[in-house]
């Protein structure tokens, strides 16, 4: 069979016409669990630079 002779299946549409999506059309995106890691290191660092230079700041 010639693939420009294929269908798709018809979109299923939401109750206003929209276009349901899947879970993974919808994210657009991958999921990297690792990159909570980073984001949580870095925004405790960014808290302990804070404190750092509050208490090494002159008086």
């Amino acid at each position: 069979m010639d693939a420009r002779n294929q269908r798709t299946p018809p979109k299923q549409t939401g109750p206003e016409g929209e276009p349901e999506l899947t879970a993974t059309e919808a994210r657009q995106g991958q999921s990297l669990n690792r990159m909570r890691y980073v984001l949580g290191i870095g925004l405790v660092l960014v808290i302990f630079g804070f404190i750092a230079s509050y208490m090494l700041a002159p008086s």
